[in-house]
């Protein structure tokens, strides 16, 4: 199993010096980080908007998604 990454969670974000806040978005049932991307572009530059990228969807297909809250 691949390590655990930011760049896996989170894959559009924005390390500028510019951002002061981030917002964090999780997809709709069967969605993906992909959904929200669109948004970003209506963020202000201090504000980085993030989609969280859950195991078993798009890029992480290969990882086996959670069943399980604990």
């Amino acid at each position: 199993m691949d390590a655990m990454t930011l760049e896996r969670w989170v894959p559009f974000r924005d390390d500028s010096a510019a951002v002061r806040c981030r917002l964090f978005a999780f997809p709709h049932a069967g969605g993906n980080a992909a959904f929200y991307r669109p948004l970003r572009r209506l963020m202000p530059p201090e504000i980085d908007f993030c989609p969280v990228e859950l195991p078993g969807r798009a890029g992480r297909l290969d990882e086996a998604p959670f069943t399980a809250m604990s």
